[in-house]
């Protein structure tokens, strides 16, 4: 305990203001009732979020103290531009590639696309060579043939995007070779791409076209 007096500072947050703060009672798909309650937004960051964590935890197991959920979303990026994704997968009975995302399992080639456990070599010479010189960029590209999720990170200049666009030009192609073969069958490949500013979505297309 410290004097009378005194205060202590374990951890510096930033309160984001919201229209409606008071969420009711809410009905899941699965028949399960969310009780009403107080929805406040606080952010956290750095050191700060590692000393509040376990307040959280502690307060949630103290039968006097609130009720708090079992998952905390922390981004360090605003809350709010995440806010109506994550309510519209809150009512979704199942998540796409949830058994990777969610749970955790190990993954799977995606064996309903023509790049399914393709090789890099078995792509054409330009998409090769675009790889050649870099193993990491190999291995990713190799990584999308046998994976259904691929995750490419790194700081900038790294060639995330570079690697991005290499990805999509083998998916086509396999895609192009896979229907000139079966005589036309029906594509199943849909490419969306999301970027997170309408800059870096520019960079990517233009980036796709001069490829």
């Amino acid at each position: 305990k410290l004097p009378v007096g005194r205060v202590r500072v374990v951890a510096v947050g930033v309160v984001a203001a919201r229209k409606e703060a008071f969420v009711p009672a809410q009905r899941r798909p699965d028949g399960r009732t969310i009780p009403a309650a107080l929805s406040v937004g606080v952010s956290f960051a750095g050191e700060s979020l590692a000393k509040v964590l376990p307040l959280l935890q502690g307060l949630a197991y103290r039968k006097d103290g609130a009720k708090l959920s079992a998952y905390l979303f922390n981004s360090a990026a605003s809350f709010f531009a995440y806010s109506h994704v994550l309510q519209s997968i809150k009512e979704m009975a199942s998540i796409p590639l949830g058994s990777t995302l969610v749970h955790l399992h190990p993954c799977t080639a995606p064996s309903e696309l023509a790049h399914s456990n393709m090789r890099v070599t078995d792509f054409s010479a330009s998409i090769q060579k675009a790889v050649q010189e870099d193993e990491t960029q190999r291995s990713a590209l190799q990584l999308m043939c046998n994976s259904q999720v691929a995750m490419v990170q790194g700081p900038p200049g790294t060639g995330k995007t570079y690697v991005g666009v290499q990805m999509v030009k083998a998916m086509l192609e396999a895609e192009a070779k896979f229907r000139h073969a079966t005589l036309g069958a029906a594509s199943k490949l849909q490419i969306l791409c999301l970027c997170y500013t309408n800059h870096a979505l520019d960079s990517f297309l233009e980036a796709l076209m001069d490829a």
